[in-house]
């Protein structure tokens, strides 16, 4: 059984990683396309890849977790990498800003944020309906959110 995060630390665990048990779970693997840093929003781009989301057109499919095909000093896989991409999963996701539990989740869709997750209705992030985060975290760190394999995106 995995731990919750805060069993062994005071902390959760590092971006992407799964930070409940979740009996079903649902894990798949793509190739990078361009660098992705562990813990952020994908989707899928050209031939069956996955690239940071960057549009609110894009298909989300599930956020990027670390495996050892990536680079795990950085935290981030490299172009051409296997990525793991959590589908449904209880994990730790990358902020752009700082979140309190029960926040609605949103994810920035533009410049150097995007594929990072927050709370705020602007034109350079898209909620993700019916998700909300678990846990507190602060801008740069990481929060707990369950995904469940459906990402409608949309703008506010």
């Amino acid at each position: 059984m995995i731990p919750k995060g805060k069993l062994y630390s005071e902390g959760l665990r590092g971006p992407g990683d799964t930070t409940e048990y979740l009996p079903d779970k649902y894990v798949t693997t793509h190739s990078a396309d361009g660098e992705i840093p562990f813990g952020v929003a994908v989707a899928i781009s050209e031939g069956n890849k996955v690239k940071v989301l960057s549009s609110v057109n894009d298909r989300m499919i599930g956020v990027a977790k670390p495996s050892g095909s990536g680079n795990l000093d950085e935290e981030k896989y490299e172009d051409g990498d296997v990525v793991g991409v959590a589908r449904k999963d209880v994990l730790a996701v990358r902020l752009a800003e700082s979140v309190n539990a029960g926040d609605p989740v949103r994810v920035a869709i533009t410049g150097p944020y995007s594929g990072f997750f927050g709370t705020s209705a602007a034109p350079e992030a898209a909620l993700i309906k019916g998700l909300v985060f678990k846990s507190d975290g602060s801008a740069g760190d990481v929060a707990e959110v369950w995904i469940d394999g459906k990402f409608e995106l949309m703008t506010d």
